[in-house]
């Protein structure tokens, strides 16, 4: 998944800019840390979900992705939980 992520990040940066070493990679550390908290809430609230694991977590990443780019500094966790059960089939 951190692959699926970095890939994500570095197609969106390659349009602006190349990658800046440290700083590329704290972005993509915390965006990994907002993906695995909200990804351990989901698989524990236990609800039988439509679709593959994988695609869970592949949607669950696109919406990280967006609201860490559109809402920097905010709990993306908490946004990325609440905007996945709002859009992902049941």
């Amino acid at each position: 998944m951190e692959r699926l992520i970095a890939a994500r990040f570095l197609r969106k940066r390659r349009s602006t800019m190349p990658p800046s070493g440290i700083a590329y990679r704290l972005e993509i550390a915390e965006a990994r840390a907002a993906f695995d908290v909200a990804w351990s809430q989901i698989e524990s609230h236990g609800l039988i979900i439509m679709g593959t694991e994988a695609s869970r977590k592949e949607w669950l990443a696109r919406i990280v992705q967006g609201l860490f780019k559109a809402r920097p500094g905010q709990d993306v966790a908490r946004l990325a939980l609440r905007q996945f059960f709002a859009t992902v089939p049941m």
